[in-house]
């Protein structure tokens, strides 16, 4: 934020994203825990995630439930070995939050 972010900062990596915004508030959101089957490719999964993070913003939807959607996204995009053939619609997008678990993260001290 001393570097010009306005709004919100958001990190995305394959376990997990963070997110901050101005009033300080940190959130954290695990990624789906997806059977090895499941994926088939990774191209574009970065992309699905920042696509559904726009999204969500443009939703004017809150930090914790836009990186769900985000997170959803990314591993819909995972289902395909090309960069867009796992794109679905959106209830079908947060269907699968319902279908796979969060991944368990655990904390580590510094």
């Amino acid at each position: 934020f001393e570097l010009g972010v306005r709004e919100k900062v958001v990190l995305h990596c394959p376990d997990l994203s963070v997110a901050r915004d101005a009033a300080g508030h940190v959130v954290a959101v695990p990624s789906l825990d997806l059977p090895k089957d499941w994926i088939k490719g990774s191209v574009g999964a970065g992309d699905a995630f920042c696509a559904g993070m726009l999204l969500a913003i443009l939703k004017d939807m809150d930090l914790e439930a836009g990186m769900r959607l985000a997170s959803c996204a990314a591993a819909a995009n995972l289902a395909s070995a090309d960069a867009t053939g796992g794109a679905l619609p959106l209830a079908e997008t947060l269907a699968l939050e319902a279908k796979f678990t969060r991944k368990q993260i655990k904390e580590q001290s510094t």
